[in-house]
């Protein structure tokens, strides 16, 4: 069953026989989000307190711009309004997005601050896209920015490679060094950034990592990194246009539907909601004469020149339809159902009725139907 919290910071159970769970950590469902309290929590029912550490897993930090403006964020730097929340700057089906014009080497960017969060994980998802931004061959600068109290624990960089524009991960360490993904080119079109950051279980043991994903496509991992102080804690996130801009880079480019969270969990794709309505194709190559529905169930990929079908799907076809297409080629599992009729042919004076029926109909499979035409002629 879902919970849904109280206004306050304040969680209340009216229990009336609680037997406590073998282990110390505890398992509820939160607006219906699992959440994980861990740690050693000492309860007692009378007026029920709730004693000792524990963390709350779940989502931290949620951002998509719905306001209309910059609201959502604890503190922003838009170098003059350079940074604002547009409808125009909407990515995954959203009403509004962060849109970033760059005309100089300022950094703009939006912070969202939360309590300290030691839980030593971290899941960050952002949407992004370039919108023909110009860059130099190796211009880059700094998307995404997780931080503990004073500096940077990791970033997402955007990069021009050649006339490609790509993205890198970067880990900081203990020692303020870093570690670098590979760039991986994307095009010129929205795409959604995931990323998940570990902090090292010692301070000697070397086990910190980043991995990254683009588009749901997991990318690349770095391992055996020492960042057990550098990612002591979360606190707070930047996004926008980070660290050192070039003097090379200008132009606008967007960000939306920021997602936190210290559980570690796959955020994914903003879930679009099916649209509805009327859909009209028309197919090129195609002869349609008569009337007939189309039905198409399951996954279909179609492209009409050459008519290529594949996929799991089923086409019905009901009605009185004569249709040609030209290549015609399917491919996959599938059915085609319905009435096509197929023309008597006519051989010309004195071809036999018969002969005519059997041609232009169809093929008679036995003797059977055979005798039974010979009857009927």
């Amino acid at each position: 069953m879902a919970y849904t919290p109280p206004a306050t910071t304040d969680i209340n159970f009216d229990l009336a026989v609680y037997t406590a769970p073998a282990t110390s950590d505890i398992n509820f469902e939160i607006g219906g989000t699992l959440a994980t309290i861990t740690g050693t929590l000492a309860i007692s029912y009378s007026g029920m307190t709730v004693a000792g550490a524990g963390t709350v897993r779940g989502v931290v930090v949620s951002i998509d711009h719905s306001t209309g403006d910059l609201t959502q964020y604890t503190t922003t730097v838009t170098d003059g309004g350079n940074l604002s929340v547009a409808a125009g700057a909407a990515l995954a089906g959203t009403n509004y997005g962060l849109s970033c014009f760059i005309n100089d080497t300022t950094v703009i960017y939006g912070e969202k601050t939360i309590t300290a969060d030691t839980s030593g994980i971290l899941r960050v998802r952002f949407y992004f896209d370039p919108n023909t931004l110009t860059m130099s061959n190796s211009d880059n600068f700094v998307l995404c920015m997780p931080r503990n109290a004073s500096a940077g624990c990791a970033y997402i960089q955007l990069i021009k490679v050649g006339s490609d524009y790509a993205i890198r991960a970067l880990i900081i360490n203990d020692a303020g060094g870093n570690t670098t993904t590979s760039s991986y080119t994307i095009t010129d079109a929205p795409h959604y950034l995931e990323f998940k950051l570990l902090r090292a279980t010692g301070a000697s043991t070397n086990d910190g990592s980043l991995q990254l994903w683009i588009d749901g496509v997991d990318k690349e991992t770095i391992s055996g990194i020492d960042n057990y102080t550098r990612f002591d804690n979360f606190t707070s996130i930047r996004l926008g246009a980070l660290v050192i801009i070039p003097a090379t880079v200008s132009g606008t480019f967007y960000l939306d539907e920021l997602v936190v969270n210290n559980s570690g969990d796959e955020i994914g794709p903003v879930a679009l909601t099916p649209a509805t309505g009327t859909a009209s194709i028309t197919l090129a190559g195609q002869t349609n004469a008569g009337v007939g529905n189309v039905e198409i169930n399951g996954s279909l990929a179609k492209t009409f020149a050459g008519m290529t079908v594949s996929g799991v799907g089923n086409v019905e076809v009901n009605g009185i339809l004569n249709g040609t297409m030209a290549g015609m080629t399917l491919a996959g599992t599938g059915e085609v159902s319905g009435a096509i009729p197929v023309p008597v042919v006519t051989q010309g004076a004195g071809y036999p009725l018969w002969k005519q029926l059997f041609d232009g109909a169809r093929i008679i499979e036995d003797e059977e139907e055979m005798i039974m035409l010979a009857m009927l002629l």
